[in-house]
C-alpha cells in the first residue's frame, strides 16, 4: 500500500463527508466513502478505481466526476500537513492519475481544444486579428482561459499553464474547473456558470491548485460569450496571480513593523521633520521627554516652538545642518511648551532623497538613565493612549461591516432550505458574532470616558473583588491569604474601574498557578499605606516572570500563554486603569520563583483628574 493509502483509511469518513457536503450529496457520502477506500488500496499503481457503488446509489456520470475530484481536493489538503514538498507533491500528482483513468467519460470534447488553439495560434498578416492576438496572448504575463458551460477547459494560455504546471496535452485529456479550483471556491465559480447572461460581474478572489497541489491565489474576472466555436455558450476570463501581491505587501508589512519596533525601543528620543523643520514624527521617548500628551500633541510643531531656552543655538545648529548637510551635535536644555525640562544631548542629522534634495531632519535626543524608570512608565502611558484611539476606531470599523454580514447571514439562515447551506450560514454567523464580541473586548480596552471618582475603601473594592473569583480558584486548589490594613484611608476612585483592575491581576495569578503541579498554589492579597500612596500587591507562587520580559509585561496583546489562551489585554487594562488614577503598577519576579505585582495608588488626585 502507498505509505498515504494508510493516512487515507484513517480518515475516510472525514473525507467523504465534506466532499459530499461540497456538491450538495449528502445522501451519497456512505457509498463515496467505499470508493475513496478503494482508492487508498490502489494509490500510486496507477489503477483505476471502481465506481459502481456510487451508480448503484443513483449518482449519473457528471455527479460522480465531481465527487471524484472533491474527494481528490480533500485529500489533497489532508496530504499536506504531515508532507515535505518533494513527497507531497508525488503523492498528489499519484492520486490525480488514479482519479484522472476513474472518471466516467464526459460530453467533452478534445476537438473544441484543437479548434480554440488554431484560432490563437494561427499565423498570418500582421493585419491579421487572429495574428494580434496570438502576440498578445504570448506576452501577457496573466491567466487567459476559456471553458464551456459545464466547467470544461478548452483553452489556457502558455502564462496559464505554467502557472498551474498543466501541459496542452493534459488539455485535451479533458481538465476542469471542479478538478483545479480549491473546493471551497467552487460554489463562486459555480455561480458565475449559472448567469450566463449576464453582461458583466465584478471580478473575484479564489484560489486554484496547480498540478502538484500548490495552492495559487488568483483573482479572476469573466464573461460569457454566447456563441463559442461550436455555438454554444464559453466564459472567457483573465486571472491575475495574487502571490507576488502578496510577497510584496509582506514584505512592506515587515518592513514597516521593524521600522516602528526600532523607533519604539530606541534608547533615545527621536523626532523626524520635514525640510522647514516642522516635525512629522515622533517616538514615544520622544513624546515622553517633551511631556506632550501624545504624538499628535508634536506632529505639526516648528522645531523653533517647542520651548522656551537656547533657541538661537537651536536654530543656528538647524541652520547649518540644512546649508551644510552635516551632522551637528549640541547640548540643549529648554522647558518645552508641555512644561517639562529637557537636558539632554541632541543630534540633528540631514535626510536626503537620491537627488540629493534635503528631504527632513533626523533629531536624536539622549538623555541620561537617572531617570530611566520615570521615562519608562511615560512611554508605557502613552504607548496606551495612542492605542487606545487607534484600537477604539478599529474596532468601530470592523462591528459595522459585521453587523451587516450577521444580519444577512441570518436572512439567509431562515430563507434556505438545503441542509448544507444552513450550516454553512450558521457557520458565517458563529464567526461573526465571535468576531463582534473581539470587536468588544478591544472597545472596552480602549475606553476612555468620563469616570467619577467618589471616596472609596480599597479593601472593600479587593474584598469585592475577590468573592467573584472565589469559587474558581478553590476548584483550582489555590489558596488565598488577604492581609488588608484596617487603617488604610478612603481616597477618590472609580470602584468599578479598580474592581475590573483588581480581577485582571487576580486572574492573572490564577491562570500562572493553575500550571504549577508541585508545591503549594499561593495568592496573597496585600493592602498597606506607604507615605502618599496606597499598594496593593498580588503575590503567586506561580512559575514567575522571566527577567527579558519585564519591560513587555504591560504592553497590550502581548501574552506568554498558549495561542487561543487569551488576547494579551488584562495587564494592559489594569496598568491603564493605575495610570488614569495617577498611579502606577510595578512587577517583582524571577523564573520559578512566582510574581508579585504591586499597584501603587496616590492619596489624592490632581484637580484635573478629579474634574474629569
Amino acid at each position: 500500500m502507498h505509505p498515504c493509502g494508510t493516512m487515507l483509511r484513517a480518515h475516510l469518513t472525514q473525507i467523504a463527508e465534506a466532499a459530499a457536503g461540497h456538491v450538495d450529496a449528502e445522501s451519497l457520502e456512505q457509498p463515496l466513502r467505499e470508493v475513496v477506500g478503494q482508492l487508498a488500496d490502489v494509490l500510486g499503481t496507477g489503477e483505476t478505481i471502481d465506481t459502481t457503488p456510487l451508480r448503484e446509489a443513483g449518482a449519473d456520470d457528471l455527479l460522480i466526476g465531481r465527487l471524484l475530484r472533491a474527494s481528490e481536493t480533500e485529500i489533497i489538503e489532508l496530504l499536506r500537513a504531515p508532507s515535505n514538498g518533494e513527497s507531497f507533491a508525488s503523492s498528489v500528482l499519484s492520486l490525480r492519475t488514479s482519479i484522472r483513468k476513474s472518471l466516467p467519460e464526459s460530453a467533452f470534447n478534445p476537438q473544441a481544444v484543437i479548434r480554440y488553439a488554431q484560432l490563437m495560434e494561427s499565423a498570418g498578416s500582421t493585419s491579421d486579428p487572429a495574428d494580434l492576438l496570438r502576440h498578445v496572448l504570448q506576452f501577457v504575463r496573466e491567466v487567459v482561459f476559456i471553458h464551456d458551460i459545464n466547467g470544461n477547459l478548452l483553452y489556457v494560455n502558455e502564462a496559464g499553464l505554467q502557472m498551474i504546471k498543466y501541459t496542452r496535452e493534459d488539455l485535451m485529456d479533458g481538465l476542469s474547473v471542479y478538478e483545479i479550483v480549491v473546493s471551497q471556491y467552487i460554489d463562486l465559480v459555480e455561480e458565475r456558470m449559472a448567469a450566463p447572461s449576464a453582461e458583466r460581474l465584478s471580478p473575484f478572489t479564489i484560489e486554484v491548485y496547480a498540478k502538484d497541489g500548490e495552492r495559487i491565489p488568483i483573482e479572476i474576472d469573466s464573461r460569457a460569450v454566447r456563441d463559442g466555436l461550436d455555438g454554444q455558450p464559453v466564459f472567457v476570463g483573465v486571472g491575475r496571480d495574487l502571490r507576488l501581491e502578496g510577497r510584496l505587501h509582506s514584505d512592506i508589512r515587515k518592513a514597516n513593523t521593524h521600522v516602528e519596533n526600532l523607533l519604539a525601543l530606541a534608547p533615545a528620543g527621536i523626532l523626524l521633520t520635514g525640510p522647514d523643520g516642522v516635525i512629522r514624527e515622533a517616538n514615544p521617548l520622544a513624546v515622553s521627554l517633551s511631556g506632550a500628551p501624545s504624538a499628535n500633541a508634536l506632529i505639526g510643531l516648528d522645531l523653533f516652538s517647542l520651548g522656551d531656552g537656547d533657541e538661537d543655538e537651536i536654530r543656528s545648529a538647524l541652520s547649518y545642518v540644512m546649508e551644510s548637510r552635516k551632522d551637528h551635535r549640541f547640548s540643549l536644555s529648554m522647558r518645552s511648551r508641555f512644561g517639562t525640562m529637557v537636558q539632554c544631548e541632541a543630534i540633528v542629522a540631514p535626510l536626503e532623497l537620491d537627488d540629493g534634495t534635503l528631504d527632513g531632519l533626523l533629531v536624536l535626543l539622549e538623555c541620561g538613565t537617572t531617570h530611566g524608570a520615570a521615562l519608562e512608565e511615560r512611554v508605557q502611558e502613552n504607548s496606551l493612549a495612542s492605542l487606545g484611539e487607534i484600537v477604539a476606531r478599529a474596532a468601530h470599523e470592523l462591528n459595522n461591516p459585521l453587523t451587516g454580514i450577521y444580519g444577512y447571514a441570518q436572512y439567509l439562515h431562515e430563507a434556505v432550505e438545503k441542509s448544507a447551506h444552513k450550516e454553512r450560514l450558521a457557520r458565517i454567523m458563529e464567526e461573526a458574532d465571535r468576531c463582534r464580541r473581539i470587536g468588544d473586548n478591544l472597545l472596552a480596552f480602549a475606553k476612555r470616558g468620563e469616570r467619577k471618582l467618589a471616596p472609596h475603601d480599597i479593601n472593600s473594592i479587593l474584598r469585592e473583588a475577590y468573592s467573584l473569583c472565589e469559587y474558581p480558584l478553590r476548584v483550582d486548589h489555590i489558596y488565598v491569604t488577604l492581609d488588608l490594613d484596617p487603617k488604610l484611608p478612603v481616597i477618590p476612585c472609580s470602584a468599578q474601574d479598580l474592581e475590573r483592575a483588581f480581577l485582571n491581576l487576580i486572574h492573572n495569578a490564577h491562570q500562572a498557578l493553575v500550571t504549577v503541579e508541585a508545591g503549594v498554589r499561593r495568592l496573597t492579597l496585600t493592602t498597606r499605606q506607604e507615605a502618599r500612596s496606597i499598594h496593593i500587591q498580588f503575590a503567586d507562587t506561580g512559575s514567575g516572570v522571566r527577567p527579558d520580559l519585564h519591560h513587555k509585561i504591560f504592553e497590550p496583546f502581548f501574552t506568554t500563554r498558549d495561542v487561543g489562551q487569551g488576547m494579551g489585554l488584562g495587564l494592559s487594562v489594569a496598568y491603564a486603569i493605575a495610570v488614569e488614577h495617577g498611579g502606577t503598577i510595578r512587577l517583582e519576579s524571577q523564573s520559578g520563583k512566582g510574581a508579585t505585582f504591586t499597584m501603587m495608588l496616590p492619596l489624592q488626585h490632581s484637580a484635573t483628574e478629579e474634574a474629569r
